[in-house]
């Protein structure tokens, strides 16, 4: 009995590495089989079942009663850091050059140099006329532009000859308006600068067309040398408004100060913008303009460079000139804008005296 089972321990020690080998050739010859027929439509051994091959990821699904790898999905790799990645997208886009940017910084760089060289240039143009206004004259000694006139002010304007209503311009510094005492009705007061008022309360009355001598006539209008005339018309026509007060200035203890004429209020912007006076009106109401008319030299700041004229679009200045009933002539100091606008509008104003 014993010697039966010792035969029988003894063919199992044979038989057991024989299975073995048997299984893993059977184990090995499956997976080698296998291995090639992953691809679409080919049989494979369990559903779920997912291999990767040639950059395709394949599962085992069931079809038509068999299992078989489905057509598979195109792996796509991923950034391992997509943070970098997108930095360095990023600073990629902005390392490539601007095209506009060279231009932009060059019109600034040349704006700037405008701007430095207008600074140079009003502060020269100050100082001469600083040392210039040191020297009073009047209608007896001869005057240059920026000399101070008898009333204090600045001259502004030199004629070429003696005339009728004088030689002279000088016009009321700037800050005038705080020395007059007679306060009028519709004046805005700047604090700084000069006031603003309408031309006239009368809104709709052509003030020249009254007039019937044709001698008194004659004294009125645009030109140089009619805007004390011109004022003297307001003051009788007027009861309030630009004329009324530029005559309220009494600067140096005169009471002889009007608003200027059309043409005189060109030579002030002439002389406030560092251009030459004294070459007559160049422009009037889009009909004509060149170099000499005023403002044309763009200036930093919102005041001109000599007399401290407000600038600026709706900075306009009255003048003594009517075109109709109810409009009348102005000046911008930053341009060459010389218009008529309806008497009702609040501008500025700034008197002048001629000598």
């Amino acid at each position: 009995m014993s010697c039966g089972i010792q035969g029988e321990k003894m063919m199992n020690r044979k038989t057991l590495p024989t299975v073995g080998l048997i299984i893993i050739l059977i184990g090995s010859s499956n997976i080698a089989e296998a291995a090639p027929q992953v691809k679409a439509g080919a049989k494979c051994l369990k559903v779920g079942l997912i291999q990767t091959v040639n950059a395709k990821k394949f599962t085992c699904i069931k079809s038509g009663g068999k299992m078989v790898w489905d057509k598979g999905r195109l792996i796509v790799s991923t950034p391992t850091n997509p943070k970098t990645s997108n930095e360095s997208a990023e600073t990629s886009s902005q390392s490539e050059p601007n095209p506009f940017q060279a231009e932009v910084q060059k019109a600034l760089d040349n704006k700037k140099k405008e701007v430095d060289s207008a600074t140079d240039l009003i502060k020269a143009e100050r100082s001469k006329f600083e040392e210039l206004f040191k020297t009073k004259c009047d209608k007896n000694s001869p005057c240059q532009v920026g000399n101070k006139g008898p009333g204090g002010g600045v001259v502004v304007y030199v004629g070429q000859s003696r005339q009728a209503w004088g030689q002279y311009l000088e016009m009321a510094p700037s800050g005038w308006y705080s020395s007059v005492k007679i306060k009028l009705p519709g004046v805005q007061a700047n604090g700084i600068g000069d006031p603003a008022t309408y031309w006239c309360e009368n809104f709709e009355m052509d003030l020249t067309a009254s007039v019937t001598s044709q001698e008194l006539k004659g004294k009125l209008g645009i030109e140089i040398g009619k805007g004390f005339s011109n004022t003297q018309l307001m003051i009788a026509g007027c009861k309030s408004g630009a004329g009324k007060l530029a005559n309220s200035y009494t600067g140096g203890g005169l009471n002889d100060w009007f608003l200027p004429s059309i043409a005189e209020l060109n030579e002030l912007c002439k002389f406030a913008s560092g251009i030459k006076t004294g070459m007559g009106l160049r422009y009037l109401g889009g009909s004509s303009s060149n170099e000499t008319t005023c403002g044309t030299r763009e200036m930093p700041g919102s005041f001109t460079a000599l007399g401290e004229f407000s600038r600026g679009e709706n900075n306009k200045y009255w003048s003594s000139s009517e075109n109709s009933n109810n409009r009348a002539w102005c000046q911008r100091f930053d341009d060459l804008w010389t218009s008529n606008w309806e008497k009702f509008n609040q501008f500025l104003v700034r008197p002048v005296r001629a000598f």
